[in-house]
């Protein structure tokens, strides 16, 4: 009679401390799941603890410079990641000098409400002036730090506006160093 008493109790005992940690878990999971829809995240992006990001806009220089911008980037739980950019002119000016930008951040995804995030983005990487001359065209590559302040207006957890401040540097071909200021405007899409 002892036995199955102690046996009974201790069944009792262990339903009672599985029902208490399968309880707890789910509303872990629940806590969790919450949090993820806050943060506007896909299941995909759920999936992979990730949120990618493409993007396009045009830029114009203070220098004249001005051409398309294209991004892609991967943002580590929608707050820190990588961003690498690339700038084409499409100067209508054919005597200017033509300049290229390739570079890659670092960001930091800074969302004080649902609908507008802010992020700050420190790079570097090459920057390639061309120039037309009467035996062709000269390459003059340098590799000098940018820096950028986006300011994003999340439509849906999709689709987002942008608008951008850049500064920039870069080496002429007198190796001499020249500051960019420039603006963007464009589309940024989150998979």
């Amino acid at each position: 009679m002892r036995k199955t008493l102690l046996a009974f109790f201790l069944l009792i005992g262990l339903n009672t401390l599985y029902a208490q940690e399968t309880g707890e878990s789910k509303q872990e999971n629940t806590q969790e799941k919450v949090e993820k829809q806050e943060e506007g995240m896909t299941h995909a992006q759920e999936l992979w603890g990730r949120k990618f990001q493409a993007s396009l806009s045009y830029t114009y220089f203070s220098s004249g410079h001005q051409g398309v911008d294209v991004g892609y980037g991967v943002w580590d739980h929608n707050k820190m990641g990588i961003l690498a950019d690339v700038f084409v002119p499409v100067d209508i000016n054919k005597d200017r000098n033509k300049l290229y930008l390739i570079s890659f951040f670092w960001v930091w995804d800074y969302t004080p409400i649902e609908w507008f995030s802010i992020l700050p983005k420190i790079g570097y990487g090459a920057k390639i002036l061309e120039q037309n001359s009467l035996e062709g065209k000269d390459y003059h590559l340098s590799w000098e730090p940018t820096m950028s302040l986006d300011l994003t207006f999340n439509l849906n957890s999709f689709v987002r506006l942008f608008a951008s401040y850049t500064w920039a540097m870069y080496k002429d071909f007198s190796d001499e160093v020249n500051q960019l200021h420039g603006g963007s405007v464009g589309l940024r899409i989150a998979y």
